[in-house]
């Protein structure tokens, strides 16, 4: 564990470490969990989402993921009632995650697109948006800039100096976390890579809980939460001495 101000890191199985989380306890699960994937061939050998290699994806490999149906269940038991749910995607996966969901008893809110501003390109029109899926646990809240749109533009996807295979914008989380808490809330990514979720809140003032199996992200993690936090305090201290 590392836990550096209100950024609480756990390496390990999520399944496991979800059971120490107190019921009702978290205010926002921001995530974007691994899912099968299948590229071209037919090798249905199962790897580890962190050890896949480009290479390996275009040979049809599959990702290992827990049982969608326990970790929305156990999300579920954490998160307080009026809490929200950020779930990314993919379109192969999106049913699979909507009965799930509706099985552990999260209301759906709506269907996010996120604009990627860049594209995959396939035969079947080129894949250049992600899908979330925007939940709640209980009566619903409102969130907080209700102008926003369904459609997200403007956050683009990390290209070319990605630390993680499906690294997600920092600001794409910063857009979630803001809108469905408040400074100080409790915000959790189950899978948390490379840390986009846990930066996100520690560049906004909220209170972090994230998980990773694999060592070199977890590791990435720490350092990056670690850098952004650093970041902040000498933004602060600047601003201190200018005002003096």
């Amino acid at each position: 564990m590392n836990k550096t101000d209100n950024i609480t890191l756990l390496r390990g199985d999520c399944l496991e470490l979800l059971k120490g989380i107190p019921d009702s306890s978290v205010d926002c699960v921001v995530t974007d969990p691994p899912y099968k994937l299948v590229g071209g061939g037919h090798n249905k050998k199962i790897v580890r989402f962190s050890k896949l290699s480009s290479a390996e994806v275009g040979k049809g490999k599959f990702f290992e993921i827990p049982e969608t149906s326990i970790w929305m269940q156990e999300l579920y038991r954490v998160l307080r009632n009026g809490g929200q749910f950020y779930c990314m995607t993919n379109d192969k996966n999106l049913c699979d995650y909507l009965s799930s969901a509706k099985s552990a008893r999260f209301h759906l809110l709506n269907i996010l697109v996120w604009d990627k501003g860049m594209a995959t390109p396939i035969q079947y029109y080129r894949k250049d948006i992600e899908f979330i899926l925007f939940m709640c646990k209980g009566k619903a809240e409102y969130i907080r800039h209700m102008g926003d749109t369904a459609l997200i533009r403007g956050c683009k996807g990390v290209y070319g100096t990605k630390v993680h295979p499906s690294e997600k914008p920092i600001t794409l989380m910063e857009r979630f976390v803001c809108n469905s808490t408040d400074k100080n809330s409790v915000v959790l990514d189950p899978f948390m890579g490379s840390g986009s979720t846990m930066v996100a809140c520690a560049n906004t003032g909220r209170r972090g809980i994230g998980i990773e199996l694999m060592q070199e992200y977890y590791d990435i993690a720490v350092k990056r939460v670690k850098d952004a936090q650093a970041q902040l305090k000498l933004d602060y201290n600047l601003s201190q001495k200018q005002e003096i």
